[in-house]
């Protein structure tokens, strides 16, 4: 019930399940209901089911999970409902409106900020003489579309995630690309988002 992997994990269930982590509570009922939290998080099933389920052999699905790293590889490209993306590694390609997005995103908190960023951070593309031919998705496929990245498993997620919110911290010269103003922005909602992000992404370790 509990998955044995994080790559089983989806970026939604993921967040919930963090979130369940950080409001634990030290007395004895309120561990309770973060266990409960934790596991309807993780396997999807509802509050009732879960408290019919015996507290070990919960705490022992979430240990082993949890007794696992989330894997740091970076995944370039993934497909999602049968579309194909393509995370744009390179900050000075992305587009103002790109950048816009991320930087929205991070305002947000919460689940809704990292898919939102993700999908800024990826471009879909079709294979075309074994080449990649980039498009856009219509305007009118955009919000189910960043619905669907909480359904990106984790560990294709947290790397690029993390990798990102890094180099966006740490860049010297988007100046090149986007006014003065735009760049403080940027840096600023990164070291915002950088709490809001990673922390939750990786607080959970032990």
């Amino acid at each position: 019930m509990i998955p044995s992997k994080w790559d089983k994990v989806t970026t939604r269930q993921y967040m919930k399940f963090a979130a369940a982590e950080e409001s634990e509570g030290d007395s004895p009922m309120e561990r309770v209901d973060a266990l409960i939290n934790k596991v309807c998080a993780l396997s999807g099933i509802t509050e009732e089911e879960a408290c019919l389920l015996p507290l070990k052999s919960i705490e022992d699905g979430i240990s082993k999970l949890k007794s696992k790293p989330i894997p740091t590889k970076i995944y370039e490209t993934f497909n999602l409902n049968g579309v194909w993306f393509e995370f744009i590694l390179n900050p000075k390609e992305l587009s103002a409106e790109r950048l816009a997005g991320v930087m929205e995103a991070a305002k947000l908190g919460g689940s809704q900020s990292i898919q939102q960023a993700l999908f800024y951070l990826a471009r879909p593309f079709k294979l075309s003489l074994l080449k990649r031919k980039y498009y856009e998705l219509d305007a009118s496929d955009v919000p189910d579309m960043i619905k669907d990245f909480g359904e990106i498993p984790i560990t294709v997620s947290h790397p690029i995630a993390v990798f990102f919110l890094k180099l966006l911290k740490s860049s010297k010269d988007y100046s090149v690309a986007y006014s003065e103003k735009l760049m403080n922005q940027a840096k600023e909602m990164a070291e915002q988002a950088e709490t809001d992000l990673q922390e939750l992404m990786d607080g959970s370790r032990q």
